[in-house]
């Protein structure tokens, strides 16, 4: 019989290309989604169960009385950007506890954490709210004995179908429309930008090597090596052929900015990983599925 897998934050922008993938896979998923969640990036996807969580999380019990769990892919989070820390210490601790502490023991074999590369930069006031939470939770997680648990710590990660307002997605429509100018920061900070579909090569990677891995193993998600935002921009603009001005330096730098980020990725690699998707190439394919072509 195979093993039943739950995804949650599966109609977000990383966790429904997650659930193509796995679906693709032959996989048995079963989603799970608030009421209210926006369903539109996997409208079209079929051959995965749904089970929808009431806004009190109230009702895991009966996810567990319906799915057999082996697995968790656990992909919801809650930034705090707007939100009280009260919420985002339910959202990104108190309720994947939840989910694990009622799982069936027996059957629930492997726990699998999503992570942000801001995690690693624990002097910054940005994203303070939820970077201690994800703190929190990942000192439990260490803590159990009976579960196997990797935690995915991903760089930047870009693609199709982003949120719109996001840094990525802003910067495509803008150009594309040719905005008459873009303010920016200098762009001095350096990211190491990855393709989604590699993030989810990773994912993919991680699942199936688990009987070689130990208990509890941490992994970095990202290239390797990182590039100015500035040199990012332009090579967008320049790809685009963007009439759009690009005003660097026209909004400050937060006095917090982390300077460089890049991951340590020596471990997925020893696992047979490797990013395959350039900036380049991954500009282009984002732009044909923003404008509707192959």
């Amino acid at each position: 019989m195979k093993e039943k897998i739950l995804l949650t934050g599966a109609t977000g922008f990383l966790g429904s290309h997650i659930l193509k993938r796995l679906v693709e896979s032959g996989e048995d998923v079963v989603i799970l989604i608030r009421e209210k969640s926006n369903r539109e990036r996997i409208k079209d996807l079929k051959g995965f169960s749904i089970f929808i969580m009431n806004q009190q999380f109230s009702n895991i019990d009966d996810l567990y009385k319906s799915h057999n769990i082996n697995t968790i892919i656990h992909l919801a989070t809650e930034y705090g950007r707007n939100s009280p820390y009260s919420s985002v210490l339910r959202s990104n601790a108190l309720f994947p506890i939840r989910l694990i502490e009622l799982a069936d023991k027996n059957n629930l074999k492997l726990f699998i954490n999503t992570d942000s590369f801001s995690s690693k930069f624990q002097e910054s006031s940005y994203l303070k709210e939820y970077i201690s939470s994800k703190k929190i939770f990942k000192e439990y997680l260490k803590s159990l004995l009976h579960l196997q648990v990797f935690s995915l710590q991903l760089e930047h990660v870009f693609g199709e179908f982003d949120s719109k307002g996001k840094f990525v997605t802003f910067l495509l429509e803008s150009m594309l429309s040719n905005q008459k100018s873009i303010k920016l920061t200098e762009g001095n900070q350096k990211r190491d930008f990855i393709y989604v579909s590699d993030v989810v090569d990773a994912y993919m990677i991680v699942l199936k090597s688990k009987n070689i891995l130990e208990n509890y193993k941490e992994f970095e998600v990202g290239r390797g090596s990182s590039v100015t935002v500035k040199e990012f921009v332009s090579k967008i603009h320049s790809i685009i052929d963007s009439k759009s001005k690009l005003l660097f330096g026209a909004i400050e730098t937060r006095f917090d900015e982390i300077e460089d980020s890049k991951a340590k990725n020596f471990d997925l690699i020893a696992l047979g990983w490797k990013p395959k998707v350039s900036i380049d190439i991954a500009i282009k394919r984002i732009l044909n599925s923003m404008l509707g072509l192959q």
